[in-house]
């Protein structure tokens, strides 16, 4: 798997405005942003300033991108998890990815 096929279907699973991904290591961070607005929480000079910001959060990891996408997978099939899940079925459901 390529980067940039990475990109293309991670943005397409998780429904995001931006997708990046972060090698500081040998080790593979894939980050998956959206943008907001400041309504209201700050202040210059006495008066509301608002600003656009990137709220951005780890969705995966791993040495090799394939590693990256699986990783990416299991966030999205956490995410849409409702209600209580016990340890053992989630610690289960990763040794199985």
């Amino acid at each position: 798997m390529t980067k940039s096929k990475l990109l293309s279907k991670v943005k397409k699973l998780i429904n995001c405005d931006e997708v990046r991904i972060l090698r500081p290591t040998y080790t593979i961070f894939v980050l998956v942003g959206n943008w907001k607005r400041s309504e209201g929480e700050w202040s210059k000079n006495g008066e509301p300033f608002d600003f656009d910001f990137l709220k951005e959060e780890i969705v995966g990891r791993g040495r090799t991108y394939a590693k990256c996408w699986k990783d990416c997978k299991l966030y999205k099939k956490l995410c849409n998890t409702k209600g209580f899940v016990p340890m053992s079925e989630l610690i289960k459901q990763i040794m199985e990815n």
